[in-house]
């Protein structure tokens, strides 16, 4: 055979020069994992020099997985590649062995050439060269390894590393929890941590999470290391600390925020001391030139993102002294502030001092859940300049919200409102209605009874904008005790056409959404609503919550002919749609407003993008073929599809109730078992299976 048609083997030439394309090489290693890319390493020199460094440029060391990588000889195959790795995810107790690892290279270093000098002092002929070079060897020999004893590994720094995540979980540190924790409490962790932040001089990006920060000369030190960081762009930490002064604490931080910051997020908690813990670190800091670092002069002018939280209340002083520092900040999250009082003082310094702002955040749900720090700033910013606000746990007074959106209605294009507990009907008619940039609008609440979004609200008029990509609403459809009323057909108060016209026209206003990727709808529910009594199992096992509260016909195609209406069609536009989630009846009914293969065939057809939908069903629904089948169907034209289908109450149904028929048990042939139910022969090709989780019963006791 002519050696120019023979087919290129895995070490060929034209298959390395074609996989050396780094973009390619890329690619390939975002679809595997660590152990993946190592046994690709080990099938040719060829790869082996080629996915070596891709392997080594980001390290997520809290991962399982990679617990390998914390074994000494691993340890030491991480070190010889130390200047590959580019980012790395560590916990605490890999973070004190790297620490010591690096510590225990130098003093090495150190000893070798103290005994060169002393060599190089020595005449040439007083020693032989043999018992030298003994001495020498057995200076340089390395300890032996005690991975209970956390024995110092020699280790070379990260000197590439731009971004480090370090996380401290007491919990999770194993099997060396007891002697980590004891590290924290003492202050020596925060110390070699502040050593850990000196041997990356490159860092751009650092997160750290649970470090507890025990004495004014400990806090001195991180900050003073934080400082050193001259590269740093985006910063999030997450502190404990037992200093009653928080304001000086949060102002000693900010002093010695490096220069170069756009993104900040920090997180502060203050607690007692415990009487009778050591509260000095048991190491002195190594780096002396930290030591001498000076708090930063001039304010974070490349700051856009800051967000604080804290159970401690600023004071104005404090407050003011650290907005200040924020004159190209967009987006804020605003602190607890010590006095309500002073929320128009406060708002007026931020509005001041942060002409840029634009976002507004309030994530801490625990004070003003009102939002007037919220409405103060909103008014004081010039007209039609605020473009997203995002509360967490709002109870409106006032319709706080509809004064804004009268204000920034031509700039707002995303309002996310989560756990609220009271929002006015004719705000979310302001939001929907006079928002013409509107791109998301998320609206959830906590508790049903006070947080009502009545259906007819949200149709009276047009929507201003056709160009939402993400919308959640929980809409009350109202007529509930009618419902109640008719427990066999509970469609049958759609007989009413005022309440068909209220559905029709909510789904027309969704399906003019164009650019919809995420859809969530659900019912409002009280529990004490639900149709079921908690001490009946039968109730419970035969009224389901997406039984009887619903969207009507939302996934039905209509069909005159059968006498079946339905709302399907009316999202024909909605192509971008990734993913479908809320109250979804697969079916409500013996007679109206069923999803069959029709409707299957349909959303395939029209929504090509679907990935995840959540369907939910009645034990006796489940138990249909016809209906398991249709979601057989969808779910094989549509391989990349998450489908969910179970039935659910106010909490998860046990799924000893609602289950997939057949899925675990095997054909019984000597006791004459031919239940068609039984298909978990036909999985046996699952070689690769690694997880199986779902509406999965082990022991189908009726069926």
């Amino acid at each position: 055979m002519d050696s120019a048609s023979t087919p290129a083997t895995k070490d060929s030439p034209s298959m390395l020069q074609i996989l050396n394309i780094p973009e390619l090489a890329a690619a390939i290693t975002s679809f595997l994992d660590k152990k993946d890319i190592s046994q690709l390493m080990q099938s040719s020199h060829g790869l082996h020099d080629i996915f070596m460094p891709l392997f080594y440029e980001h390290l997520d060391l809290t991962e399982k997985q990679s617990r390998l990588l914390t074994l000494p000889d691993s340890m030491s195959a991480l070190s010889r590649n130390a200047g590959l790795v580019r980012s790395i995810r560590m916990r605490a107790t890999f973070g004190i062995a790297y620490y010591d690892g690096v510590m225990a290279q130098r003093q090495q270093q150190q000893q070798q050439s103290s005994l060169e000098a002393v060599r190089s002092a020595k005449q040439p002929y007083s020693t032989s060269p043999f018992s030298s070079s003994s001495t020498t060897t057995e200076s340089l020999q390395q300890p032996t390894i005690d991975t209970t004893a956390l024995t110092p590994v020699p280790f070379s720094p990260f000197a590439l590393l731009s971004k480090l995540v370090f996380v401290f979980t007491a919990s999770l540190e194993r099997p060396h929890r007891a002697r980590v924790q004891a590290q924290s409490d003492n202050g020596t962790l925060v110390s070699k941590l502040c050593g850990i932040l000196d041997f990356s001089p490159r860092l751009r990006s650092l997160s750290l999470s649970g470090i507890h920060i025990i004495t004014e000369a400990s806090l001195d030190h991180f900050a003073a290391a934080l400082a050193g960081l001259t590269n740093l762009e985006r910063l999030s930490l997450c502190l404990l600390s037992p200093d009653t002064d928080h304001d000086r604490f949060i102002i000693t931080l900010f002093r010695h925020f490096p220069d170069m910051l756009t993104h900040l997020n920090l997180t502060l908690f203050f607690f007692s001391p415990v009487r009778g813990k050591v509260m000095e670190p048991l190491i002195s800091p190594t780096n002396t030139h930290i030591q001498q670092q000076l708090h930063r002069q001039g304010p974070l002018r490349h700051l856009t993102y800051f967000s604080l939280v804290s159970k401690n209340s600023l004071n104005l002083d404090t407050f003011y002294s650290i907005v200040k520092s924020f004159p190209a900040l967009t987006i804020f999250n605003i602190p607890r502030i010590e006095s309500q009082g002073c929320f128009d003082t406060a708002a007026e310094m931020l509005v001041r001092s942060c002409p840029q702002l634009q976002d507004i955040h309030h994530s801490n749900g625990s004070h003003d859940k009102e939002g007037r720090m919220l409405s103060a700033v909103a008014s004081r910013m010039d007209k039609d300049t605020l473009r997203s606000i995002y509360f967490s746990g709002l109870a409106e007074k006032e319709r706080m919200l509809e004064r804004i959106v009268e204000r920034h209605f031509g700039s707002l294009n995303t309002i996310f409102l989560s756990i609220c507990s009271t929002i006015s009907a004719k705000s979310l008619q302001a939001i929907l209605f006079h928002c013409p940039l509107l791109v998301s609008l998320e609206v959830s609440g906590d508790d049903p009874e006070k947080f009502k979004i009545p259906l007819k609200s949200i149709i009276a008029e047009p929507w201003a904008s056709n160009k939402l990509k993400t919308l959640h609403l929980v809409i009350d459809i109202g007529d509930v005790d009618t419902l109640l009323q008719d427990k066999r057909d509970p469609t049958a108060w759609l007989l009413d056409n005022t309440r068909k016209n209220h559905l029709e026209r909510l789904f027309r206003q969704i399906g003019k959404q164009l650019e919809l990727e995420i859809l969530e709808l659900r019912v409002a529910v009280n529990e004490e609503d639900l149709p079921y009594d908690s001490g009946d199992d039968d109730d419970e096992d035969e009224y389901t919550t997406y039984k009887t509260f619903f969207f009507p016909g939302f996934l039905t195609l209509t069909d005159e002919k059968m006498g079946r209406f339905g709302f399907l069609e009316l999202l024909v536009g909605l192509t971008n749609l990734h993913c479908l989630l809320g109250s979804l009846a697969v079916k409500h009914s013996r007679n109206g407003c069923t999803m069959g293969q029709r409707e299957c065939g349909w959303i395939v057809e029209h929504w090509p993008k679907l990935l995840e939908a959540s369907f939910y069903a009645t034990k006796a629904d489940v138990e249909a073929h016809t209906l398991l089948s249709s979601l057989q169907h969808l779910i094989k034209r549509r391989s990349t599809m998450n489908g969910n289908s179970h039935g659910y109450i106010h909490k998860h149904l046990p799924y000893k109730d609602v289950a997939f028929p057949g899925i675990i048990p095997l054909s019984d042939g000597s006791k004459g078992n031919s239940d068609p139910w039984e298909f978990v022969e036909h999985l046996a090709g699952l070689k690769k299976l690694d997880i199986l989780k779902g509406s999965i019963n082990l022991i189908p006791e009726d069926l």
